[in-house]
């Protein structure tokens, strides 16, 4: 599935971020990437520039969660933390793109641009 998902993306973006979902640790997301990245760069003909965001581990917390339909929201646990961990990432990488496409020409396009992202 995450191989046909990239494939098909792959034609319309060309930077695309993997988040890998209840895995036992971050070696184990890792393996995984490697091996989708090396089988997406031998067979795509795209330009594509994979890269790996993070992992959630399986946690009993979130399934359990899940099963209820209900928010996740406890803040004491392994997953909450890899949960803000993949969120500050984000917001980096947004807060960098922004920067990154602003002219110095003024200050104003600066507002302009952050506007525009939202």
């Amino acid at each position: 599935d995450a191989y046909a998902t990239i494939k098909t993306t792959s034609k319309t973006k060309e930077n695309l971020l993997m988040l890998f979902n209840v895995v036992k640790n971050e070696n184990e997301a890792l393996k995984v990437f490697e091996n989708i990245k090396k089988v997406a760069d031998a067979n795509i003909k795209n330009p594509l520039n994979l890269e790996f965001l993070g992992h959630l581990s399986a946690s009993k917390d979130v399934s359990g969660s899940i099963k209820k339909r209900t928010l996740f929201s406890d803040e004491n646990t392994a997953s909450s933390d890899e949960l803000k961990a993949l969120a500050s990432k984000l917001l980096y990488r947004l807060e960098r793109k922004v920067l990154d496409n602003v002219s110095n020409r003024s200050f104003s396009s600066f507002f302009r641009k952050i506007i525009e992202r939202f």
